[in-house]
């Protein structure tokens, strides 16, 4: 059997900031044998790099020969996990979109699946669409406890809403822990 091409693909993921303070470190990261870039996107309801923004670092990463893809975080990511210590990006959904009603009646935030959220991510996948990128890795965090013993609300129309707006765009939603979109695929 021949394998044409690299048998393996590696990944890494980068914020615009880091790649505008380096202006290196994309080759660095080719040489090391990376093949796919990824950026930073749309984080439950704010875009904490603008999307021309996105758009410069991506060209930068394809004029390299390197793949360029986006992450996006469409239903909240509650707590501190992205390491935001000055505060940016914000680690809450914008005040309009609903909030988490917990199992025992307490309201926090966290993965939000109603609208306007889900139609929010719909567009922000369209634009990112509309700027070429073919592949975004949905980190869907379905993450239903923010502590333990804390249960949040997540409700299976909100999911079908960010999926069915996708596979309108001619973009395959995959069945997996993330979610992907692909054009074509």
């Amino acid at each position: 059997m021949t394998v044409k091409g690299p048998v393996r693909r590696y990944h890494v993921c980068l914020a615009p900031d880091a790649l505008e303070a380096d202006a290196e470190l994309l080759e660095v990261v080719r040489d090391a044998g990376v093949s796919d870039v990824w950026v930073a996107g749309f984080f439950y309801g704010h875009w904490h790099y603008s999307p021309e923004r996105i758009g410069v670092q991506l060209r930068r990463i394809e004029k390299l020969g390197l793949r360029g893809h986006v992450v996006q975080l469409p239903l909240g990511h509650p707590g501190d996990s992205l390491g935001a210590v000055t505060g940016q990006p914000p680690l809450i959904p914008p005040a309009h979109w609903s909030r988490v009603v917990r199992a025992d009646g307490r309201i926090g935030w966290g993965t939000s699946l109603h609208e306007p959220a889900t139609a929010e991510n719909a567009e922000a996948l369209r634009r990112l669409g509309a700027m070429g990128v073919r592949a975004v890795f949905l980190d869907d965090d379905f993450r239903l406890a923010s502590g333990p013993g804390s249960i949040g609300d997540v409700t299976a129309r909100g999911i079908l809403r960010i999926s069915g707006e996708c596979m309108g765009m001619g973009r395959r939603v995959a069945r997996s822990c993330g979610r992907r979109w692909r054009s074509g695929v």
